[in-house]
């Protein structure tokens, strides 16, 4: 009997506590500059007292500020709708399938093999949605469209495009981050096969950037074949601290103009505006550690899955020889995203243990459910998968 205890103890804590050991090494990584062998120089997070720069911070008047209530439970009937900011190469792609596909929900996501996106609507309502993805709606504001974009289309797509009607709705914004030098890498690596994202639009103010502000890094179709080398000598490259500028209000930079203020406060004010944003959230998750964003995302919303979210430690990235020289021009150009991710473990962290602590016997019944999932890959893009 007592054996059998002891077994279910250690399988109830084993996802916790290689959550808690990644974490702890990732801290420490991120944390300490010495962990990074001098090759990277701490960017520091501006004060939280900076009233100057905090005054100019502006959350959407629909927009569910931070985590819910715990007693609270996403209004499916309601006006209430889950809008996910998707950024390249963060797992999003495996993050919104499981919305459409695997939620366990009366009205499901009605999907088609024929087309990348699904219908969900509300359960009383044919014309109501309850979603705004890629894989719902579709890129209705831009292709992996940022904070600036999104905050400025949502509501006026809802009420023109959508729904057709004028709605009181509350939004609730979502996003997926990861580790920045393995994403990073991600992104070298899709570019390298060939993607482009051409068709992104990166409006701010309702304008795209000009040529002069974001000069193209190739003149070609595409960059497929692209040396490491080249991908970073390009100083426009996109993929520079890209988590940082998805999740900042660009309006506070004068959008992509580089010459508008000295580039340090720019970076001050990027970085602030980006921590800010993702603290008033009402979800978000981590690339490395899908089982314990699951279990957030559920008692975030009380919305269940029907299949566990599974980590995986394999990527594209994991198998790409890079340089020391290489690593570290990478960890500067990763600055703004290695603070951003610093402060996100944290608040990541403390939102996992609120969690665990409200709901502890569901979450040792979820973890019986994920001790017994198996690995999976992180996809790079394709087609909607069957369930």
């Amino acid at each position: 009997m007592q054996n059998t205890k002891r077994k279910q103890l250690t399988k109830y804590g084993r996802v916790f506590i290689v959550f808690l050991v990644m974490t702890a090494l990732t801290v420490c990584f991120y944390m300490c500059p010495s962990a990074l062998k001098g090759c990277c120089k701490s960017t520091e997070l501006a004060s939280r007292n900076s009233v100057s720069i905090e005054n100019m911070f502006h959350i959407p008047i629909n927009m569910q500020r931070g985590p819910p209530a715990p007693e609270y439970k996403f209004d499916m009937n309601g006006s209430d709708v889950i809008v996910f900011l998707h950024i390249q190469k963060t797992s999003g792609t495996t993050f919104g399938e499981h919305l459409v596909l695997d939620m366990d929900i009366d009205n499901q996501c009605q999907c088609s093999q024929q087309r990348k996106r699904c219908n969900c609507q509300r359960p009383n309502s044919e014309k109501k949605e309850w979603l705004f993805s890629r894989f719902s709606t579709g890129w209705k504001c831009g292709l992996h469209a940022d904070w600036t974009e999104l905050t400025s289309c949502v509501d006026d797509t809802m009420n023109k495009k959508l729904e057709m009607q004028v709605d009181k709705r509350r939004y609730f914004y979502i996003t997926i981050l990861r580790e920045p030098i393995p994403r990073f890498i991600s992104e070298f690596r899709h570019v390298q096969r060939g993607a482009t994202w051409y068709s992104a639009k990166h409006l701010c103010y309702g304008r795209p950037p000009t040529e002069e502000q974001l000069p193209p890094c190739y003149n070609t179709t595409d960059w497929k074949d692209v040396s490491l080398d080249e991908f970073l000598a390009c100083e426009s490259n996109l993929a520079r601290n890209r988590q940082t500028r998805m999740l900042c209000d660009l309006t506070l930079v004068d959008c992509y103009n580089q010459n508008s203020m000295p580039q340090e406060r720019r970076n001050k004010i990027m970085l602030e505006s980006a921590v800010h944003n993702l603290e008033n959230m009402a979800y978000f998750g981590l690339a490395e550690q899908q089982e314990m964003s699951q279990f957030l995302f559920t008692k975030t919303f009380k919305l269940d899955f029907k299949v566990p979210f599974v980590s995986s430690y394999k990527s594209k990235s994991s198998d790409t020889i890079i340089t020391p020289e290489q690593n570290r021009t990478i960890i500067q150009q990763s600055e703004l995203d290695i603070e951003l991710y610093k402060f996100a473990l944290e608040l990541f962290m403390k939102r996992v243990n609120k969690v665990i602590k409200e709901y502890p016997e569901d979450y040792k019944k979820f973890i019986d459910e994920v001790n017994n999932a198996q690995l999976t890959e992180f996809p790079d893009s394709g087609p909607l998968p069957k369930r």
